[in-house]
């Protein structure tokens, strides 16, 4: 039993290791291709790609529906791979359609417009590659996913920085990006994960009738996560959107900049909340009632530790390095700086609390906390812009995360409590 116990956790950390260097890797290299942004244009420029993106992030994850979660807690296999990767990829595709579809009917700029599709095009190939990201999770394969990432995020950096400092060119230096993904997704990930996908899956995508009840089955037990994770983004993507009507765009090109250096430490507790996303699931299934608690606090304790370093490093450094890495121009909101590292503290926590609702397969739940907490956000910002201005703007937010991170943990501690009960009836 020990020797179990002392492998399950040598699995867990070698899982997370993998993850957080392809998550960090990643999160560099897209940092950098901020910077390229910061460097070789103007404020506008970084605002029109930061609105692109948040425009295609809400879309982009409704389409999801979570059915990466949804693969990894699959722990009794109800479904083949290829029944989620059918799904995947037709909802994929609708994305960029329903993308293409809102910048006809609002009134985005041309620019704005040919920008926002090509991300589009550049988010629903990634949604594919993200199950096989899944599979391998399942199989504790995270080197596989490390290796991707990094070939991904190297290429993509260097193609859309060559591009931009060539051409000037934003939506050009996009579609490298979009490049990049295909390379990448078609040469190195495809191959390497089809010999975990099973005998009957094929990328043709062979419909039998019978299959589409299992599409339809799908579809219903994950569009509350996929409800949930474009209320997550929607809420991560609201002060994009009041700063642009509230501001305007060189206000929202800084708060992009000033925000995406905490990507870091998402990166951390993104690996470290996925890494043991199978092991909670499996303990779900076989009742280890303590050892999910335990996890699950010791994920939290890290995610504090990590948002507190943060916090400080911003605080006492935070001019300093915003000048290095943006210029004096992005420095004078060093304040802003630092109250979004707090902010991003709470949500590292919130996100193992989500980590071990999934485990439990409460997908209904995540979606209803995901809805408070949009609702909760959106109170807050519109509060902030009344006044607006980047301080207030991250104050919001920061009341925002507090209020969601205790939402979060009373609604795991309730279920697990149900579960015990409904455990201890049987």
């Amino acid at each position: 039993m020990k020797q179990e116990a002392r492998f399950s956790h040598t699995r867990l950390r070698h899982g997370f290791s993998w993850l957080l260097v392809g998550n960090l890797v990643y999160a560099a290299t897209q940092y950098l291709v901020l910077v390229g942004l910061v460097k070789l244009t103007n404020p506008e420029m970084v605002g029109v790609f930061s609105f692109a993106l948040a425009v295609n992030a809400p879309i982009n994850l409704l389409m999801s529906l979570g059915l990466r979660a949804v693969l990894i807690s699959d722990a009794d296999q109800r479904y083949s791979f290829s029944q989620y990767w059918a799904v995947r990829v037709w909802t994929s595709l609708s994305s960029i359609f329903v993308v293409f579809l809102v910048t006809q009917l609002a009134s985005f700029s041309f620019f704005e417009t040919k920008t926002i599709v090509i991300i589009s095009l550049v988010k629903a190939f990634e949604s594919c590659i993200d199950m096989g990201y899944g599979l391998w999770q399942k199989h504790h394969r995270n080197d596989q996913i490390a290796f991707s990432m990094l070939f991904r995020g190297a290429l993509s950096c260097l193609i859309f920085n060559l591009l931009l400092w060539k051409t000037s060119q934003l939506d050009v230096a996009c579609l490298g990006l979009l490049m990049s993904t295909v390379i990448i997704g078609v040469f190195h990930d495809i191959p390497r994960w089809r010999k975990y996908a099973g005998e009957n899956f094929s990328l043709k995508l062979r419909h039998q009738p019978n299959e589409f009840i299992a599409y339809r089955n799908l579809l219903f037990l994950s569009m509350p996560l996929g409800v949930a994770a474009v209320l997550s983004s929607l809420e991560s993507n609201l002060p994009r959107y009041f700063i642009e009507h509230s501001l305007d765009m060189k206000a929202l090109g800084i708060f992009a900049a000033l925000s995406y250096p905490l990507m870091l430490g998402n990166q951390v507790v993104g690996a470290l909340a996925a890494a043991p996303g199978p092991r909670l699931a499996t303990m779900t299934v076989t009742n280890e009632f303590k050892g999910f608690r335990q996890l699950l606090f010791k994920l939290a304790l890290a995610g504090a530790l990590i948002g507190i370093v943060n916090s400080l490093v911003c605080y006492f450094w935070g001019t300093e390095i915003l000048t290095l890495i943006n210029n004096s121009e992005y420095a004078q909101e060093s304040k802003s700086f630092f109250i979004l590292a707090v902010a991003a503290g709470f949500s590292y926590i919130t996100a193992f609390f989500g980590a071990g609702i999934s485990a439990l397969r409460k997908f209904r739940t995540k979606m209803i906390l995901q809805g408070l907490g949009f609702v909760i956000h959106f109170a807050f910002l519109t509060w902030a812009a009344q006044d607006a201005s980047l301080i207030k703007m991250s104050l919001a937010l920061l009341l925002g995360a507090i209020l969601s991170c205790l939402l979060q943990l009373m609604a795991l501690l309730y279920h697990e409590r149900q579960w015990r009960l409904l455990r201890e009836t049987q």
